[in-house]
């Protein structure tokens, strides 16, 4: 993801690049979202009460970006925009826990 944002998205100039960088950027949230997955889960096996805590806004959040990007029919600044807060606050909030 972090390679995506050095790469510049300008379609009508650079679409070699605009392509690498959707690609690329879709490819690391997608990873972002399964390593969360991934840690959630292992979470589960130690802490049953902190998973089920942190699962359901977690998978709340996904889900509502799932619906934004249908909706839109691609990836928006709507959609970075509130994955990207949003997942900023629940890590936050799920540390102080």
């Amino acid at each position: 993801m972090a390679i995506s944002v050095c790469i510049p998205y300008d379609p009508m100039h650079a679409p070699f690049f605009s392509k690498w960088h959707t690609q690329l950027a879709m490819a690391g949230t997608a990873a972002y979202v399964i390593l969360f997955y991934h840690i959630l889960t292992t979470i589960m096996k130690k802490d049953i009460p902190l998973f089920q805590y942190c699962v359901r806004p977690y998978t709340l959040l996904v889900v509502c970006d799932l619906l934004l990007y249908l909706l839109n029919s691609g990836v928006s600044t709507l959609l970075e925009t509130s994955f990207t807060i949003m997942m900023s606050i629940l890590l936050y909030i799920f540390l102080k826990k």
